[in-house]
């Protein structure tokens, strides 16, 4: 594994207002959405390559194939994969296959969908300005989501966590020293600290929304559907769904709190996957070393000492050969530990350069990058008049009740300038 192909430079050039536009676009499907960001993604990863080499996988590449996965799972209609895969890990026989679609759409509803979509858009919104605009003449610290207004603050609080933005600095760092560097070795372990440095914030912006996600079904059966009862019943009286699914694990009561981390467990066991181009990985089972895979590779003990740092805080040491089993996947140590781990292992599998759709599809998602405008509205930055900019735009319009708390959130007027 000394030698590499060259990466194919990307057919797109992402800058950050070219990102932003992307994730702006409110004329698609949440599916759809996610495939555009998911080839996003795969533009990010392969400029990037360009700049530090083609050697080590960066974050982009694994962002990719996550985003496709997320398409999967926002996309609901009957001959989705989404439901075939589910079905089978869950060993649902064929015949009861149609009505246990039913039952899961129930389960989740509208707010699912709604409320993956736009943290999958804000967490690509963070992410790909970070890159776009990595080594630009004039850098810039890409856009984040800052709540502005009622609406935002409950989304916010409700469905991203906070993150400390020091990991996208020490990330920064990393990547200009793997840049510069002609040490293969040294470069693919700064490569592997820019990844985990990345993870780090992003997995922490998303912890609250998977919650939101997979609680989703033990919630509605435990403290939503005889609470929707009675409000047909008493129709004065308020009632604010969105927040019981939003509502901490810790703050459930002590039966919900048992079923939600027996559930956690059973799908991180049995259902949950990451797809990536030479296999599914699931994440409750130990993960052997892809093939051609070196130990040494990226050796501890590690030469830069924020990788190191990275690498004792998230892996632990030593850096075991093979990937331990996750028991909770809503667990954000435990999620991290495997991440880190699986980063190590599939650092070079070159196929992750590779696109995440068939060629056909790959020429659809390309043409949608260029569609939409960039909102031209600006609103001034923290700093008042004269600040930076904030740009803002217009999310699709949610129609389900149960949807209205995401549907009052205008991701439009909550970005703003890093």
């Amino acid at each position: 594994m000394s030698t590499y192909e060259a990466v194919t430079p990307p057919t797109v050039r992402l800058d950050a207002d070219a990102v932003l536009r992307i994730a702006a676009d409110p004329h698609r499907s949440f599916s759809e959405q996610a495939e555009v960001i998911a080839y996003a993604y795969h533009q990010l990863a392969r400029g990037l390559a360009q700049e530090v080499g083609p050697a080590d996988a960066n974050w982009f590449c694994f962002a990719g194939w996550t985003s496709k996965a997320i398409g999967e799972s926002l996309n609901l209609g009957p001959a989705s994969p989404f439901w075939g895969n589910l079905a089978r890990r869950l060993r649902v026989p064929a015949a009861f296959r149609r009505s246990f679609r039913r039952v899961m759409i129930v389960l989740l509803g509208r707010a699912y969908l709604q409320g993956l979509s736009l943290a999958n858009r804000s967490i690509f919104l963070e992410m790909g300005t970070f890159a776009a605009d990595l080594w630009t003449p004039e850098p810039r610290d890409g856009y984040k989501v800052a709540p502005h207004d009622r609406p935002a603050q409950v989304f916010v609080s409700s469905l991203l966590e906070e993150a400390d933005p020091e990991f996208l600095e020490v990330a920064r760092r990393l990547l200009t020293e793997a840049r510069a560097t002609g040490d293969g070795g040294l470069r693919a372990e700064l490569i592997l600290g820019a990844n985990l440095a990345l993870s780090a914030f992003e997995q922490a912006r998303a912890q609250k929304v998977l919650e939101f996600v997979l609680y989703r079904p033990v919630r509605w059966l435990f403290r939503v559907w005889w609470r929707v009862v009675l409000h047909w019943l008493t129709p004065w009286r308020e009632f604010h769904r969105f927040a019981l699914y939003a509502e901490p694990h810790e703050r459930q009561p002590p039966l919900v709190r048992k079923v939600e981390d027996w559930w956690a467990r059973r799908y991180t066991r049995r259902i949950l996957a990451l797809e990536t181009p030479i296999g599914e990985v699931a994440v409750g089972a130990p993960l052997s070393p892809p093939d051609g895979f070196e130990a040494g590779a990226v050796p501890p003990p590690f030469r830069n000492e924020q990788v190191e740092r990275l690498v004792d805080r998230f892996a632990g040491r030593p850096m075991p050969a093979t990937c331990a089993a996750a028991g909770n996947w809503l667990s954000y140590e435990e999620r991290m530990r495997f991440i880190a781990c699986y980063f190590r292992l599939y650092l070079h599998v070159h196929q992750l350069f590779d696109r995440p759709f068939t060629e056909e599809h790959a020429r659809r998602l390309e043409e949608m990058l260029d569609d939409g405008t960039l909102p031209t509205t600006i609103r001034d930055g923290p700093g008042g008049p004269g600040g930076r900019p904030t740009r803002w735009f217009r999310l699709p319009r949610a129609v389900d009740p149960e949807a209205r708390a995401l549907e009052a959130f205008r991701l439009e007027e909550n970005v703003e300038e890093r």
